[in-house]
């Protein structure tokens, strides 16, 4: 769980962040790049969500991060955007989503 005391200097303020303990592993980035944005060394929120679309694909951003170095000022309905996973990509190709730590947050697929 983030901790809003350790929050990367770099991040905009608002609801969402990123702690100290990002490994940038591109997580976030893939799942909300209108949101996350990345240094030399750790992800951070380059913009915080502006509509419903952008804060849903944060909160994927969030559920997928495998340090779960993202985090909210205030509690989300995390129960219905887990619902989203494994995520529809392309014909046949789904992004299962809850990266490992283990495996630097590398993607898993359903294909």
């Amino acid at each position: 769980m983030a901790n809003f005391n350790t929050r990367v200097p770099e991040n905009v303020p608002g609801e969402f962040f990123v702690d100290a303990t990002c490994i940038d592993c591109d997580t976030c980035r893939q799942l909300a790049p209108a949101t996350f944005g990345e240094t030399a060394a750790y992800a951070f929120v380059h913009t915080q969500p502006q509509t419903s679309e952008d804060t849903r694909q944060a909160l994927r951003a969030l559920l997928a991060c495998p340090t779960g170095s993202i985090g909210t000022v205030h509690p989300h309905n995390i129960k219905a955007v887990r619902t989203d996973f494994p995520l529809h990509l392309d014909d046949g190709v789904f992004y299962c989503g809850f990266n490992s730590p283990k495996s630097y947050g590398g993607n898993s697929y359903f294909v």
